[in-house]
């Protein structure tokens, strides 16, 4: 799974507007997917960029923007801007989902400012 450098930016750039960036923790990535993967993530191990991450994959293999792509070797959202023919396409999809690790963030009580049913273990 890849994300090129410019829209890997972008989305870091995202985090940061929404107060989540500190919570990224590059070394434990692999890790942090795994938990995700299995529903193990806690509180403690959230990585929004990896969540965000996974969450862009998924939904560009739902869209079937990666008919001709290898998910190892290509930029999903890359892939999504050419499948959709909408430069802007990738910015939209930054920004949603972003806004849903803001909100499981809030929920979980891992950033201030809300308060809502936990998705997380605690």
């Amino acid at each position: 799974m890849r994300t090129c450098s410019g829209h890997s930016h972008d989305l870091l750039n995202a985090l940061e507007r929404k107060g989540l960036r500190h919570l990224v923790k590059p070394e434990r990535a692999q890790a942090a997917a795994q938990e995700y993967l299995t529903g193990e993530t806690t509180d403690a191990t959230f990585d929004p960029y990896v969540a965000a991450v996974m969450e862009i994959q998924g939904k560009a293999v739902d869209l079937r923007a990666v008919k001709q792509w290898d998910p190892v070797d290509t930029c999903a959202l890359c892939a999504v801007n050419l499948h959709t023919r909408t430069p802007t396409m990738a910015s939209a999809w930054i920004d949603n989902v972003t806004d849903l690790m803001h909100a499981t963030a809030l929920a979980n009580g891992i950033v201030k400012g809300g308060a809502g049913e936990r998705i997380l273990h605690a």
